[in-house]
């Protein structure tokens, strides 16, 4: 994937989080994978940041540690607050089963939200929102996110 492609969604996601504040935008490269931070500081609450991967990345259990390694990077570069969100988005990606348990456990031992987005943008906004409005993220009944878990 070139840097072109990954500077391309990351600013497909950055027109879809309009209405919040981007305070950062950092290219992170951690054990081969090229990550692009959205830090969006505080939303609902929680230091909240987007790590926007290649699309179709496979988060296998070495790439989801990757990616929530740059995640963890980007929020203590900023002062970690106690509570924290990381949307980890690849549009068109795909999670394994290790990996999905690896970030559940994870965000439960980190005490913050770790969220996997992996379909069009407008998603990522829709999970702030939730962040905004509830202070944790929570997936309405009618909406159920494809988590395309292999």
């Amino acid at each position: 994937m070139s840097n072109k492609a990954l500077a391309e969604e990351a600013s497909s996601v950055l027109s879809e989080v309009r209405g919040f504040t981007v305070e950062a935008i950092e290219k992170i490269g951690v054990g081969g994978l090229e990550t692009i931070i959205l830090d969006l500081g505080l939303v609902g609450g929680a230091r909240s940041v987007v790590v926007v991967l290649p699309p179709r990345t496979q988060l296998n259990l070495k790439n989801s540690r990757r990616a929530l390694a740059a995640g963890l990077e980007a929020l203590e570069a900023g002062g970690r607050e106690a509570k924290f969100a990381i949307i980890i988005y690849s549009r068109g990606g795909r999670v394994t089963m290790p990996a999905y348990l690896y970030l559940g456990l994870a965000g439960s031992r980190l005490g913050g939200e770790i969220v996997i987005v992996n379909g069009p943008p407008g998603e990522v906004r829709e999970v702030l929102r939730a962040l905004k409005a509830f202070g944790r993220v929570y997936v309405r009944e009618d909406r159920v996110y494809p988590a395309k878990i292999l």
